[in-house]
């Protein structure tokens, strides 16, 4: 069943959230950064693409 409080578009649904490690996030904000300032994605996708990610500590990796 579809929540109707969730809003999405082409880049992502606005109830999801994606789980990176700290190195992954830094690279993707980065990236939207340069999208946003470069005008390949409007100031409300970049909010809404980096607000969906989730910084995660890898256990494994210890």
């Amino acid at each position: 069943m579809e929540d109707k409080n969730c809003k999405g578009d082409v880049f992502v649904n606005a109830c999801d959230s994606y789980e990176v490690s700290r190195g992954h996030a830094r690279i993707i904000r980065e990236a939207l950064t340069h999208w946003k300032d470069s005008g390949l994605v409007s100031v409300e996708q970049y909010q809404r693409l980096n607000g969906s990610l989730k910084e995660v500590f890898n256990w494994k990796r210890i």
